[in-house]
């Protein structure tokens, strides 16, 4: 039996409820990711829609966020990729997701992306990735995510990246 300050503990905030500790500690951790552009990144974490803390024991191991970007950035995502589907149909990008490395390997992705898909059930919702992260495709995968189009160059650096999409999920009575 697994000791109990082990077990992650989820926190699902929506940003208009963060302090600005909270902004910061996600801030912080958010920095670390390769795959984030740092500039202006305060700005868009304050114009998210719900923020995800991951906590082992006392240590933040992860967070992740569905995000309301612009259209115009949705719709440029969308026609990187070369898909079919519309950017301008998808109003919700689930993303941030970010595992600290003492914490990788134990599936606290997927307990993130699990975490922020009833907030974003009824609507469309897409995520990217870094072409070469398989452990996210998996956590995406897994909850209904589905690939689609071709990678395409991050605006970072030019590292390929992957779009998936998930359809609404109907409410069962």
């Amino acid at each position: 039996m697994p000791a109990l300050d082990l077990i992650p503990r989820i926190t699902l905030k929506a940003v208009q409820a963060c302090s600005q500790a909270d902004l910061d500690v996600f801030h912080a951790v958010l920095v670390k990711s390769p795959e984030v552009i740092p500039e202006g990144l305060p700005e868009r974490i304050g114009r998210a829609d719900t923020l995800t803390f991951v906590h082992v024991g006392t240590a933040l191991a992860a967070i992740g966020a569905l995000k309301r970007p612009p259209e115009n950035y949705r719709i440029r995502k969308f026609t990187d990729a070369k898909t079919s589907e519309r950017g301008s149909d998808y109003l919700i990008e689930l993303g941030w997701v970010y595992v600290e490395e003492d914490f990788r390997g134990r599936r606290l992705s997927g307990a993130v992306v699990q975490s922020l898909l009833p907030i974003a059930a009824l609507q469309r919702c897409y995520a990217t990735s870094d072409a070469t992260n398989h452990r996210m495709h998996s956590s995406l995968t897994r909850r209904g995510f589905q690939l689609t189009g071709q990678p395409f160059p991050s605006e970072r650096d030019a590292r390929p990246l992957v779009l998936f999409v998930r359809p609404p999920v109907p409410v069962t009575a």
